[in-house]
């Protein structure tokens, strides 16, 4: 941020008594300082258990003055709390906090959610795999499903936190392999429960709404 002052000042010269000659002089000064101090701690995410994920953006600060230490809260399985992108390896679902430091004491923090899901096992009858892309999404994703056996009737249902239905749709005979695209228009932020259900073997999944 450039800041510039001008003032104005009369030079009044006195070449006699009774004589006094008035000049105006200008004066500018400019001032530099750096953007203000940001923190970015990343995007919302959802992993599996015993996935991993780097934290933080790219770049995790912006604005102030360098160098930078960081701060994340909690350290619990971090590889590193000082670090600008540490990895995480969270067991259950965590909001991670990140507080930067610059140069001149100056201090921001962000945050990020961390949802930490079952997913799919191989112990589930007929069904080999199932992947939801993108997620976390801005409410539009396709949902991959691979089937081991032919089933009559697949249907998905979706779920805000209170319970509340946002969506349903049904395939009769799917194929083998088969995608299903989804889009919840106008749906607010946040957590939702997906529930899809191939005849009878009912798998849930959580999404993000960003």
């Amino acid at each position: 941020m450039k800041l510039t002052l001008t003032f104005l000042f009369t030079l009044a010269l006195t070449a006699a008594p009774w004589m006094v000659d008035a000049q105006a002089l200008n004066l500018t000064f400019n001032f530099s300082q750096p953007a203000q101090l940001a923190a970015n701690a990343g995007v919302d995410s959802l992993i599996c258990i015993g996935q991993s994920l780097p934290l933080g953006g790219n770049p995790s600060v912006a604005g102030g003055t360098g160098p930078y230490s960081y701060a994340w809260s909690p350290a619990t399985n971090l590889t590193d709390s000082s670090l600008a992108n540490p990895v995480a390896n969270p067991t259950d679902t965590t909001t991670y906090s990140l507080t930067v430091t610059d140069a001149n004491g100056c201090t921001a923090t962000d945050a990020i959610l961390l949802n930490v899901d079952v997913c799919i096992s191989n112990d589930i009858p007929g069904l080999a795999s199932v992947e939801i892309y993108p997620n976390p999404s801005r409410g539009t994703f396709q949902l991959n499903a691979s089937l081991m056996k032919q089933v009559e009737q697949f249907q998905i249902a979706i779920y805000d936190i209170s319970g509340k239905e946002v969506y349903r749709s049904s395939k009769t005979n799917p194929e083998m392999l088969f995608t299903h695209q989804v889009t919840l228009p106008g749906v607010a932020r946040g957590i939702y429960v997906l529930k899809m259900d191939f005849d009878g073997v009912v798998l849930d999944r959580k999404i993000i709404v960003q």
